[in-house]
């Protein structure tokens, strides 16, 4: 009923009471209750404490962030946003870095700890007996979780956030395209299109810095913003003519609209972070430390980052930008050291003559998808 009451709003408009949410509420509350109790019991299974993953640091200000937001909001009586940066989007955060670890080295007792009694800690003033129960019966503290500090948060990196974001945006962008891939539906001539074969190999494009028309055409855009206006940019007649001053542009007329639409779109959406030149955090590197979970999630063999400046093809990887990377599929034949494998031993229990004892021993790898 509390988790209700404070989800129902805190302005002075009548509170929006909800019996699905109070309902869907109390399952989050049970839920979280039987993880921590089955997490409790095997936090041996975890990892060490060391927290060096991409993911580990990820979920760690992902802490920061939950922390020092909720003390904001609760300190101004605005328990509605408290519970939603203290509650729901925290579970949000496990839930990632669960999936995220999953495909990694696996999730760390360290942070799982400190998680859990965060999470606790900021659960308490809505829900003080679900948060009373967990911290004396499950985690076995001494006194009441109400006596207990807010936990203690520094300042927090929006270069991780931003690129943990970025890199769940691209898998799943990345699993829409690898599904168009090998079930194009398209007919040529009234004819079906054959399916491609399954792929086992993606290469992913992506690009460090714009080319010099679209730094030209950002910087444009920025200088011209005007967020608190009902229009936030100028005319598009405008913004053209004064964009064919440029000598670097000319050449490229024909992209430079369609380019200011799309960013047009991406600021409505994502905010004025998309005028950006240069990304708060390194693309290539995100993928490059996160293949086995971008593997795991597209069931892939194999997996290749390029630089899209240096590839060969530039008609392909033209629209690649900062923030925008492009995929290609492809059927490779592995090499037989890179495919998997499981080594099987088989012993001759027979002796090799009558007159001597010895064993022996055979050795073979086979070779196999798994």
């Amino acid at each position: 009923m509390r988790l209700a009451l404070a989800d129902a709003g805190d302005v002075l408009e009548d509170a929006n009471f909800n019996t699905k949410q109070a309902n869907a509420g109390i399952l989050r509350l049970h839920t979280l209750v039987d993880w921590i109790k089955e997490t409790v019991r095997i936090y041996q299974t975890f990892g060490p404490v060391q927290q060096n993953q991409f993911y580990d640091k990820v979920f760690a200000n992902d802490m920061n962030v939950a922390a020092s937001q909720t003390d904001k909001h609760f300190s101004n009586t605005m328990f509605r946003e408290g519970l939603k940066t203290g509650f729901y989007e925290f579970l949000s955060a496990r839930d990632r870095y669960r999936e995220l670890a999953s495909a990694g080295l696996g999730m760390h007792k360290g942070l799982i700890k400190q998680y859990i009694r965060c999470q606790v800690i900021m659960l308490a003033p809505i829900c003080p007996h679900t948060a009373d129960y967990i911290w004396r019966e499950l985690l076995k503290e001494d006194g009441s979780v109400v006596n207990a500090s807010w936990p203690e948060y520094t300042e927090c990196d929006d270069g991780l956030t931003k690129g943990a974001d970025h890199l769940i945006e691209s898998v799943h962008d990345f699993r829409i395209k690898l599904k168009n891939y090998t079930n194009p539906n398209v007919k040529k001539k009234g004819k079906n299109i054959k399916p491609n074969e399954t792929p086992n190999h993606m290469t992913i494009f992506v690009a460090e810095n714009y080319p010099a028309w679209q730094e030209i055409t950002l910087k444009h855009l920025k200088d011209n913003y005007s967020p608190d206006s009902d229009v936030k940019f100028p005319e598009n007649p405008k913004i053209l003519q004064h964009l064919k001053e440029f000598a670097e542009i000319k050449p490229f007329m024909k992209k430079v609209m369609p380019f200011v639409a799309f960013v047009k779109t991406e600021v409505n959406e994502k905010g004025a972070q998309v005028l950006e030149s240069h990304l708060p955090f390194n693309e290539r590197e995100i993928f490059e430390q996160n293949k086995e979970y971008i593997l795991r999630s597209l069931d892939l063999d194999s997996l290749e980052i390029c630089e899209a400046s240096s590839y060969r093809d530039q008609k392909l990887v033209g629209d690649v930008c900062p923030g925008k990377p492009m995929c290609k599929f492809e059927k490779r034949e592995l090499d037989p050291v890179d495919k998997p494998r499981a080594e099987v031993t088989f012993v001759n229990v027979q002796p090799v003559r009558r007159s001597s004892s010895r064993k022996c021993t055979c050795t073979t790898r086979i070779l196999s998808r798994m």
